[in-house]
């Protein structure tokens, strides 16, 4: 019985054409079918003539398949850990460089054959123009993967996006856009190129990694090389004299890295810019990431373009895909550092510790840190402090919201002489209470929420699967009828089949060792407002209050920063800060929600009513009057009235520089610009009514109100406690005889 042949034989002979042994690149031949689908490949010996015999499906016998002679695409993902090909689309995974696209996008040379049931050969020559373009070099890719979080202080902080998938591919490269463009579709090119020297750029639609002009006259920024306006004009002169189709498209092509500046304007290229997967590799736990990639050595640097996924909450999600046209790194530098940052705020962040210069002799030491971002030596005796943000400069704001304390310890800490956990216990007095001297109270719940510390889980039994992040609570936990919280142990829970790590660095949500939810303070909001006292205490693993000191540890206070901006400079606590054996310092609490209210403007004692019109005389005043109220007066606002389209009205305005920001407006407190303020909070102003009307017989006019509280969580102002009256309106008309 003849046995049913299951695989058509398939021989490819390639001969490179004036190649030497020295210079003959890595050569493959691929086979896919009509369709793109991958079939098969197989290598050949490196030199000028090679063979590859290829095992073919026999269905496919009949059909056409495409024979793509090109380079090794070499690939390296062994850096990359199982659970990672979750994360990437499969075809991605399995491709392993066998993409028709690259291929053709490499140069590869292709053949179109029918096959028979029979064995068959094909022969195949290549000439120099082909084969040199197969010829790869070694590019190394690296970058950071971060998200800025902005601090109390004005600054920003630079954190890494950790254990996320970097996905790296390479953008079609200019010039072959350019000769896939229609006809018309040039001459659009060409004439919105025109129009930059007409008129100053439109601001770009997204933000992009290189620099563009803003003006006909502005310098920009090319690669490395720098043109002003004029030199701009004669490098894009070829384009604008071209007089064919021919002409135009091969002077396009030829200024291809100029044009890359431009891109990003002209919305209606981005349909033609088309990206191919190369590479994938992971963020370490500063968000890092380093990975070797392979290009033509032939021609011009990679265009590469990056997306980021990361795994939270157990499934994919993209954190940065900012989009193609206005993010490619055009003729990428190998080496250099890429910065990718992503706005997503799910995007799980890893945090440095700040690095803390102890005083001289202290090696065991436990530091109160500060609340949020705002350090300990930024809060005041008093409670208050002040923050900076987009508005300037808040002074002598309270505290609210959710308040992240937090601490730093020397290494020793976590564990006492006998290797067992140690505990610390935050407590809180407000100073007002009839028995402050006394009342002690814990931070527990519903005052306190949990703190925990997020562990890094590999499951040994499926490594294909992505790592969990577990959490280890540190309390508060009771214990002898205490709330106390633990040091972070220096490893995490133990679990057979499981390697379990700490981070590298925290995540950004660990960072506090107290959480205190000031909404919840005994009292309600109003009550409750107030300077309180804050005190820390440290305990051993059998809930024996440590007595700071020589042979156990020191209390120690940040007093600011070192000459690099980042090291903490530190000294011993004050004696007046020490109290029962624990660390005191105070905070200033204030939830009160602002308020406003406009009322009708008068003339002499008439109201606006609801149509709005008052009837005024010659040297009338208008009287003007709202309330901006906080509690305990802790917020500023901002008063304006508008005439017409003829912008504010100072005179009647609080302050007289109504576009002041809102950090140096006035307080609640001020009688601003003339204004008197009541018991109640009320302003109130006479306003002559030529100041009113200026060179107008009638006006009409708007009024505004915003009130916006000072209060801080120690990141940023607790814009949820502001208040803004509703508009109102009126007109002044003189008065009919």
């Amino acid at each position: 019985m003849t046995e049913k042949k299951t695989k058509i034989v398939f021989t490819v002979n390639v001969r490179l054409e004036q190649v030497n042994n020295n210079e003959a690149p890595e050569t493959m031949a691929y086979v896919f079918d009509s369709t793109g689908n991958f079939i098969a490949s197989g290598a050949m010996p490196k030199g000028e003539k090679g063979q590859v015999k290829l095992e073919l499906p026999s269905e496919l016998a009949g059909s056409t398949v495409r024979i793509i002679v090109g380079p090794h695409q070499t690939e390296e993902r062994e850096e990359a850990p199982a659970w990672m090909n979750k994360l990437i689309r499969r075809e991605e995974i399995e491709k392993e460089g066998k993409s028709l696209a690259g291929l053709i996008r490499q140069g590869g040379y292709e053949k179109r054959v029918r096959l028979t049931a029979e064995a068959s050969i094909i022969e195949v020559v290549v000439y120099p123009p082909d084969w040199k373009k197969w010829l790869l070099c070694r590019c190394v890719v690296r970058g950071r993967l971060v998200k800025r979080v902005p601090m109390a202080d004005g600054t920003t902080k630079e954190l890494g996006v950790s254990h996320a998938c970097v996905k790296i591919y390479e953008v079609d490269k200019i010039p072959r856009i350019i000769l896939r463009l229609p006809e018309q579709e040039l001459y659009r090119l060409r004439d919105d190129l025109l129009k930059i020297f007409q008129r100053p750029l439109p601001e770009p639609p997204e933000r992009i990694p290189l620099p563009l002009p803003t003006t006909k006259k502005a310098a920009i920024q090319a690669g490395n090389a720098l043109y002003s306006a004029d030199q701009l004009q004669n490098e894009m002169a070829p384009v604008f004299r071209a007089s064919s189709v021919s002409q135009l498209r091969n002077a396009l092509a030829a200024k291809a890295d100029t044009l890359a500046i431009y891109i990003c304007y002209f919305k209606w290229i981005w349909y033609w810019l088309h990206k191919d997967f190369i590479k994938c590799c992971c963020t370490d736990e500063q968000g890092r990431f380093e990975t070797t990639i392979w290009y033509r050595c032939s021609g011009d640097k990679p265009d590469l373009y990056f997306r980021a996924i990361q795994c939270i909450g157990g499934s994919p999600h993209v954190i940065y895909d900012p989009g193609v046209a206005c993010h490619t790194h055009w003729n990428y530098v190998c080496g250099t550092e890429v910065v990718l940052e992503t706005d997503d705020p799910a995007a799980i962040t890893c945090v440095p510790p700040d690095p803390i210069e102890p005083p001289a002799g202290v090696f065991r030491w436990v530091m109160p840190w500060g609340i949020g971002g705002l350090r300990l030596d930024q809060i005041k005796t008093g409670g208050l402090t002040d923050f900076v943000d987009d508005n300037g400069t808040w002074v002598n704001a309270p505290f609210g919201g959710s308040l992240g304390f937090r601490l730093a310890y020397s290494s020793g800490i976590p564990y006492d002489v006998a290797n067992r956990p140690a505990y610390y216990r935050w407590l809180y007095n407000k100073l007002d209470s009839a028995d402050h001297e006394t009342e002690w109270r814990e931070f527990a719940a519903p005052v306190a929420d949990t703190v925990v510390r997020h562990y890094v889980d590999y499951d040994q039994a499926h490594p294909e699967l992505p790592p969990t992040f577990p959490v280890y609570p540190l309390g508060p936990q009771e214990q002898k009828n205490m709330h106390l919280y633990e040091f972070k142990p220096h490893q995490p829970p133990k679990l057979t089949g499981h390697t379990r790590e700490w981070p590298v660095d925290d995540w950004f949500a660990d960072i506090y060792s107290g959480i205190l939810q000031s909404v919840n303070l005994p009292g309600g909001v109003e009550n409750a407002a107030g300077k309180y006292k804050i005190r820390l205490e440290v305990y051993d693993s059998d809930i024996n209050l440590i007595i700071p000191g020589a042979g156990t540890f020191n209390f120690i206070a940040p007093v600011g920063l070192a000459d690099d901006g980042v090291t903490i400079i530190t000294r011993h606590a004050d004696a007046g800060e020490i109290e029962d054996n624990g660390f005191i310092f105070y905070l200033h609490v204030d939830n009160n929600r602002c308020e406003a209210e406009l009322y009708e403007a008068s003339v002499n004692g008439v109201a606006a009513g609801p149509c709005g019109f008052i009837s005024y005389g010659a040297g009338d005043d208008v009287t003007l009057s709202f309330k901006a109220r906080h509690a305990n007066d802790f917020a500023r606002f901002k008063f304006t009235v508008v005439k017409g389209s003829s912008g504010y009205v100072t005179p009647a305005c609080a302050p007289a520089d109504p576009d002041v920001v809102w950090a140096n407006a006035p307080l609640v407190s001020d009688n601003p610009n003339g204004f008197n303020r009541d018991a109640a909070s009320v302003f109130t102003k006479n306003v002559d009514e030529t100041d009113m009307r200026g060179a107008c017989a009638k006006a009409a006019f708007g009024e505004n109100l915003y009130v916006a509280a000072t209060a801080t969580n120690g990141w940023v102002r607790l814009s949820g406690l502001d208040a803004s009256a509703l508009p109102k309106a009126f007109a002044l008309e003189p008065k009919t005889t």
